[in-house]
């Protein structure tokens, strides 16, 4: 039985430790692009997981908005994300 098929995420990727310059480099290079994934009133779910996971095979660099009426903050779905 796979990792997915246990917790019912999508199988994560491995966690790249980034110094303060190179997510400030990301920001920079995130800045234009429009967001792929928006999290809304249903909050961090698996279908976002997956959401965000085929999005970023597809484009290596993604940008996330939180909508108003996502019921989670940027300082709770960010770490949630990078996992």
């Amino acid at each position: 039985m796979t990792d997915e098929a246990k917790s019912g995420l999508p199988e994560r990727r491995p966690k790249a430790d980034l110094t303060g310059r190179q997510r400030r480099a990301l920001r920079g290079h995130a800045h234009h692009l429009e967001p792929l994934v928006r999290v809304g009133h249903e909050g961090l779910t698996t279908a976002l997981a997956s959401a965000v996971l085929d999005a970023l095979d597809r484009h290596e660099l993604i940008k996330v908005k939180l909508l108003e009426t996502a019921p989670v903050e940027k300082d709770e779905a960010g770490p949630w994300l990078a996992e």
